[in-house]
């Protein structure tokens, strides 16, 4: 009987050191894939604000500002609304200065290289297969002497 309790002894701590180093496998890769994350999050914020302080968006900002500026207080005066034709005169003169459609330029161009690449992102991760081992299978031999652990992928 005793000799029945050490065998089993011996595979639960085979089979807790197989989980055990099953478990550590996975907390590495979820480390690693959180440091990759952050460092990529602050990569995309430095550019973020490369770009948002950059000296033609600066002025951008500031002229729309101004525009909403005017355009409150015309409204505050009692001008009357604006109709369509006097609302592209308004961007119809906003277009006309040649910084204001580099900026608008630029701002376009940005929107869709982050659409494109998040599309892109979200393609290749949604389209990836599961990687690693799915589940773990214990064997022994007859004579319950040697005990393996083998990794069972799940084939698709």
């Amino acid at each position: 009987m005793d000799d029945l309790k050490f065998k089993a002894g011996e595979k639960l701590e085979a089979l807790h050191v197989a989980a055990k180093t099953a478990a550590d496998n996975g907390k590495t890769k979820a480390e690693d894939i959180y440091q990759h994350t952050y460092e990529t999050i602050r990569k995309i914020r430095e550019a973020f604000n490369e770009i948002w302080h950059h000296e033609l968006i600066v002025e951008s900002r500031r002229r729309v500002a101004n525009f909403t500026a005017e355009t409150v207080q015309r409204i505050r005066e009692g001008a009357p609304p604006l109709s369509p034709a006097l609302l592209y005169n308004e961007l119809v003169t906003l277009f006309k200065d040649r910084v204001w459609r580099r900026s608008m330029v630029i701002f376009m161009c940005g929107v869709a290289c982050g659409c494109a690449s998040g599309m892109a992102v979200g393609l290749r991760v949604g389209a990836r297969a599961p990687q690693g081992p799915h589940a773990r299978q214990l064997h022994s031999h007859t004579d319950q002497s040697v005990i393996m652990v083998d990794d069972a992928v799940a084939s698709g």
